[in-house]
């Protein structure tokens, strides 16, 4: 049990008990819906395009939320020590709980940051902390931000089927496959009631030094 991370079923999107028990407590707001994915290659997407400042405050939603409470008694599920890691205490929050975060929000964070960098010569990122430094700390903010979503991609491995379409230009893939998803709306609601900003803990958040 220890050290394992909640994903849905690879095929079906089955809820597993036991995952969803380690999850605690995170698990209560899980809500599940069919999805059909939307993700022709030309489909126009709000998260798509080059970008303004509407997108990126389209992004800032979906990720950008602050750490929250934890109670010691969830460190052997996570398969932590109490006594920290690498000669550092565990970080506190002012009721003396653990510091924690979401690993959803910091995956979504270093997507963004990808996508951010792929762009960094067309808009103006200099107010971002990840962009803060020299040229050799951002781009190793962003490998470590590959190395996480390949680390996450491979852990969840979605082997939900896809078709092809035959037609004039061959065999073409349709993305639209369909699976079961938690409700994203129902995580972040249960994150902005939990947040705990800076000022009350008087430390960074859940992303380190590019978080809340």
């Amino acid at each position: 049990m220890a050290g394992r991370y909640f994903q849905l079923d690879a095929a079906l999107g089955a809820k597993d008990a036991e995952d969803e028990a380690f999850l605690a407590p995170v698990h209560e707001v899980f809500e599940y819906e069919d999805v059909q994915f939307d993700n022709a290659f030309w489909q126009p997407s709000p998260y798509k395009g080059k970008p303004t400042p509407e997108l990126e405050a389209k992004w800032q939603e979906l990720w950008y939320y602050g750490s929250f409470d934890l109670p010691d008694s969830y460190l052997p599920a996570l398969n932590k020590s109490a006594d920290g890691v690498g000669g550092d205490a565990w970080a506190r929050t002012a009721s003396g709980s653990l510091l924690a975060g979401l690993e959803v929000f910091h995956n979504l964070h270093c997507l963004n940051l990808v996508r951010q960098y792929v762009h960094r010569d067309e808009y103006d990122y200099s107010s971002d902390p990840a962009f803060h430094g020299d040229a050799e700390l951002v781009r190793a903010h962003v490998d470590h931000c590959i190395e996480a979503l390949r680390i996450r991609l491979q852990c969840a491995s979605d082997v939900t089927p896809f078709l092809h379409t035959s037609g004039s230009k061959g065999n073409q893939p349709d993305f639209n496959s369909q699976h079961r998803c938690p409700k994203y709306d129902r995580i972040i609601d249960w994150a902005k009631k939990r947040q705990i900003m800076v000022e009350t803990t008087g430390a960074k958040g859940g992303h380190g030094h590019h978080g809340k």
